[in-house]
């Protein structure tokens, strides 16, 4: 029972924790606290809610993300074999040359992972003694684009109301800004898309 100021009283049964869950050892999982000085009720301030969440590895209580190293790596070990369960195994050989220019393995400390040579991640894993990986992900490349209707819609910004209303074949500017775009070398940027996994030894 909590007793407002008006003496009037009201019942907040505690809440049912769920799996990862625990009741707040503060205010017993009502979410209330009674200030009987003030003569209020007020929102648990260690809750919020009447419930803890807990991590669901190390089963400490959390807000967000457990930061935990060992949680974190068992998180990524999950995360890596769900991708590993929906990509397409592939040799080397097999995998499409538009997914293979540049390759990722989080093994490969350089590049931020990327790699455009196998040979390159085996070497250092054996120079380092440590396990070369079974197989390294495809990656998707990203390559400049610039969008007509954007470009006009921001020059127009400070004309009048109706100005983008007379702009005529915008189509015109975008195959101008298409073949402007292949001409530009160097902005090619690579990123991985976990579709392929190309098999090391393969």
């Amino acid at each position: 029972m909590l007793e407002k100021i008006t003496g009037k009283k009201i019942e907040l049964l505690p809440k049912t924790p769920k799996e990862n869950e625990k009741t707040c050892d503060v205010c017993g999982g009502i979410g209330w606290l009674q200030d009987k000085e003030r003569g209020f009720i007020e929102k648990c301030n260690n809750c919020y809610s009447g419930i803890i969440q807990l991590c669901s590895y190390c089963k400490k209580p959390v807000r967000g993300m457990c930061m935990d190293t060992d949680c974190r790596n068992q998180r990524d070990e999950i995360a890596e074999r769900k991708r590993l369960e929906k990509a397409i195994r592939v040799s080397y050989k097999d995998a499409p040359n538009e997914s293979k220019k540049m390759m990722y393995s989080d093994s490969y400390p350089y590049n931020e992972g990327y790699f455009t040579d196998i040979e390159d991640l085996l070497e250092y894993c054996k120079d380092e003694d440590v396990p070369a990986p079974l197989y390294v992900w495809s990656t998707r490349e990203i390559n400049l684009v610039m969008d007509a209707w954007s470009v006009v819609e921001n020059a127009c910004d400070e004309l009048h109301e109706s100005a983008m209303d007379n702009i005529d074949n915008i189509e015109e500017l975008q195959n101008f800004l298409n073949t402007w775009c292949a001409k530009q070398t160097g902005t090619d940027t690579y990123t991985v898309d976990y579709k392929y996994a190309i098999d090391t030894f393969n």
